[in-house]
């Protein structure tokens, strides 16, 4: 513990002394990486500072295989889990692993082609309207009536698809009771 201290001391000192603003920005990214550079060469921090260390091997091996065993038990969904095992990009490999289940169509265009989704979404509003009578010259499609306690006209005079929502539901129970 005592070397690790000492090493983290050295290492600070040398940071506040040597870091240009390239080394900030690719340790704390961009903004955040600018600010520091400017706080330690305008020296506006104290010689006081305090910097907690830490362990980062074994805190990194545990995290990856705290991540396996709960991905094992199905309790963790894949964004944590290629952030605790440490996979580089867990949103862009969350999406894809979710567009792969989910529309592997979609997975392929956007993934593999590299095609913008937003992009895809206007061509097809675009088919829809072009299959849809007056849609290209602005025309308001009215909704279809619903009936209402004071209008019942467009009341459905015969049962819509009773007959077979019916002889599922009683063909369900019969497997049920084993008749």
């Amino acid at each position: 513990m005592h070397v690790a201290t000492e090493s983290a001391k050295a290492r600070m000192h040398m940071m506040k002394l040597r870091y240009t603003e390239e080394h900030w920005k690719q340790m704390a990214g961009i903004e955040e990486g600018k600010y520091l550079h400017l706080r330690l060469n305008n020296d506006s921090i104290d010689d006081g500072l305090e910097v907690v260390v830490k362990s980062s091997t074994t805190d990194k091996l545990r995290a990856e295989r705290n991540a396996q065993q709960m991905a094992q038990l199905k309790l963790i969904e894949p964004y944590y889990y290629y952030k605790d095992t440490g996979i580089p990009d867990p949103e862009g490999r969350a999406e894809a692993l979710f567009l792969f289940n989910t529309s592997p169509e979609l997975w392929y265009k956007k993934i593999v082609l590299g095609q913008d989704i937003t992009e895809m979404a206007n061509q097809v509003v675009g088919q829809i309207q072009q299959g849809i009578p007056g849609a290209e010259a602005g025309a308001i499609q009215s909704p279809p009536i619903t009936p209402s306690p004071q209008d019942t006209s467009n009341v459905a005079t015969e049962p819509q698809g009773g007959q077979n929502i019916m002889q599922r539901a009683m063909g369900g129970i019969r497997n049920m009771l084993g008749v």
